[in-house]
């Protein structure tokens, strides 16, 4: 199956270039220069990596990635900004709010297209095609095998039963573990102080 993009970009010749590319490189590409009808397209085709203007008139490019990231059928499409704003403030404001990358204008058909292959990988890497389960665990870190860091954590891991109420990790504590729930349920809770 072919994978869907999404071109949100308000510069016709940028929108044009960047979606004939992606359909010669094999890819379903959907693209508008709307925010709002962006947000209306990826809602109905569910594309796998939105790439998107910063600067849009009618909504701009951080208003349709916080509207994109409430719908939960979307929470798995990958997010990237094509922008000539490249100030440290603007790249920090992206990758706070969720931003997966940034792609800086002028850029070449060679970056675009290693942005997607990129964004595409690690998407199917981590979407649900790892069952929630230790088994689906353990596939999870097959698939990261390039990585040296998480394959020594994988073949290093240890299983602990945890009983009710007992504290898994506190204020304070060094992230020792990766925490992977298979039954049961985690709270979140901070003591009070009165004076």
């Amino acid at each position: 199956m072919n994978k869907s993009i999404l071109v949100i970009e308000n510069e016709c010749e940028v929108r044009q270039q960047v979606s004939d590319l992606l359909e010669l490189a094999g890819y379903h590409v959907h693209s508008t220069a709307s925010g709002m009808e962006g947000i209306s397209i990826a809602k109905k085709h569910k594309p796998d990596l939105i790439f998107c203007a910063v600067v849009i008139p009618d909504l701009d490019g951080y208003g349709i990635l916080r509207a994109i990231q409430n719908i939960p059928e979307l929470v798995s499409s990958q997010f990237v900004f094509l922008t000539s704003k490249v100030g440290p403030a603007d790249f920090r404001l992206g990758m706070d709010l969720g931003a997966d990358d940034y792609l800086t204008k002028p850029f070449s058909g060679d970056d675009l297209l290693k942005v997607v292959q990129h964004r595409l990988r690690k998407a199917s890497l981590l979407k649900d095609n790892h069952k929630n389960t230790l088994q689906g665990l353990t596939g999870f870190f097959s698939d990261l095998k390039d990585n040296k860091e998480l394959l020594t954590l994988a073949n290093q891991k240890t299983m602990k039963r945890m009983r009710k109420r007992e504290i898994v990790f506190a204020e304070g504590d060094l992230p020792n573990y990766l925490f992977f729930i298979v039954t049961g349920k985690v709270k979140l809770f901070k003591p009070g102080f009165c004076s």
